[in-house]
């Protein structure tokens, strides 16, 4: 089998997300009919979670944030992970779509499996199908 690696970059539609959910958030958290003094602690807990989790997920800084992803064999991957390279098994209840891919990964040594989230502008457009044809073979 040819080697497939994809490098994945950050998705603007996934950090649009992520920052729509916290000023969502904290305009709900501000209608609340509590005193400033519960506004103001509660406003900056969300604005300091909401800038985790651009940093982690959304400009995928994070631990344990899949960088590249790199097809291996029959269903056996390698990604990018912290900046060490695991392989790891493909899961049969991973979901993939033209919008949206969530693969789920059997690391040995792991109890849990490792989730990756994929959206179609992580990647270039040919590299998306190319990955969605490889992971519907499978």
């Amino acid at each position: 089998m040819q080697n497939h690696v994809f490098k994945l970059f950050p998705s603007k539609l996934y950090i649009l997300l992520i920052l729509t959910t916290l000023l969502t958030s904290i305009l709900i958290f501000l209608c609340l009919s509590l005193s400033i003094w519960l506004k103001l602690p509660g406003c900056l807990f969300l604005l300091a979670y909401g800038a985790h989790l651009f940093w982690s997920k959304g400009l995928l800084r994070g631990r344990d944030a899949i960088t590249e992803l790199q097809v291996a064999s029959d269903k056996r991957f390698r990604f990018y992970q912290a900046g060490k390279l695991h392989e790891a098994s493909l899961l049969g209840d991973s979901t993939v779509t033209g919008w949206i891919s969530v693969l789920r990964f059997k690391m040995s040594g792991k109890r849990f499996p490792v989730s990756c989230v994929i959206l179609n502008d992580s990647l270039p457009a040919d590299q998306y199908r190319q990955l969605l044809l490889i992971l519907k073979m499978d």
